[in-house]
């Protein structure tokens, strides 16, 4: 399993306060309707974000998606149904790996991000 690394830079001078993951993990066990409460939320966004994807992302609404790409501004809409034949849209969330074998020629549509 790869592992996940978070680069974060302070943009402004600022304060900060920081906790282990263990830490979390035992103040979320002496916590339990909290934690429920706050697992609930993060799932409500991640469904949010899940939903959004499938709204964006599905075979009707992706021709209008590329359409909306520079590159393919003025390209027909029988050509674009035809790269969504052979596209397959992912959701990718921060710190995950888009591509580690350069070998592995694709080439990528970045719509958002």
């Amino acid at each position: 399993t790869p592992v996940v690394v978070t680069t974060v830079v302070a943009q402004t001078t600022c304060f900060v306060a920081t906790m282990s993951k263990h830490s979390v993990a035992a103040v979320l066990d002496q916590h339990p309707e909290e934690r429920k409460t706050l697992f609930a939320s993060a799932n409500k966004v991640f469904s949010d974000l899940c939903d959004d994807f499938h709204q964006y992302f599905n075979k009707e609404g992706l021709p209008s998606r590329l359409q909306e790409l520079p590159l393919l501004s003025t390209a027909s809409m029988p050509f674009l149904e035809s790269l969504c034949d052979v596209l397959e849209p992912k959701l990718m969330l921060p710190g995950q790996l888009i591509i580690q074998d350069a070998s592995d020629a694709r080439l990528f549509f970045l719509f958002e991000g």
